[in-house]
Parts: structure tokens; sequence; C-alpha cells
């Protein structure tokens, strides 16, 4: 925020856009990880209906950016394995989807 104002930013996004991205090899094994985390947390009779996120058939992870940074954020710090091919994360916003594709 230059000059401590709020800037109109088309690029902004939002907690709840889609994100898209290819997981390397470190990333698949942090989302295993994490699911596993999960899984255990929870009750036993609820573990079934806690499915892990399956890439598509052309190895695309598509999630709420939230979800993203909550599984592999402390993983883009300190020089750790990146968890994304390139490092590239691709975002839809959420009010396009709303709209059929349309930017709102």
């Amino acid at each position: 925020m230059p000059g401590g104002r709020l800037v109109n930013d088309p690029a902004a996004v939002n907690l709840n856009d889609r994100a898209y991205v290819r997981l390397t090899p470190a990333g698949q094994q942090q989302m295993e990880i994490w699911h596993e985390e999960l899984r255990a947390s929870i009750a036993p009779t609820a573990r079934p209906f806690v499915t892990s996120p399956e890439p598509d058939a052309d190895g695309v992870l598509a999630e709420t950016w939230h979800w993203l940074m909550q599984v592999f954020g402390p993983a883009c710090l300190n020089g750790q394995d990146f968890p994304f091919e390139g490092g590239q994360i691709y975002l839809t916003h959420a009010a396009a989807l709303a709209n059929d594709g349309k930017r709102a």
C-alpha cells in the first residue's frame, strides 16, 4: 500500500479464488502428510468422508487459495523445497466463476 492508501488493484486476490497448481514431488508429499495428520485428528467414524484432493488428468490441482496456503504455506518459507512446479500459481477470481466465467 503506497503511502498507506488502499490501491485499487485488479490483480488483488480473494481467499475464495480458485488456485491451480502442479505439485512437485515435495508438494505431493507435503499434501499427503497434511492429509494424514488431518485424518488422524478427527473422529474415526468421520475419516472415510475426508478425502484428499486429486489432480486432474493434466496433473493440475484446483483448490481455493486459502486451502492452498493452509496446506503449503509453511513450505513456501525459509528455502524449503517449493511445492509447485516452476513456483507458479494460477488464480481464477471467485466472482468470475459465479458469473459463468465473466469478469465481475
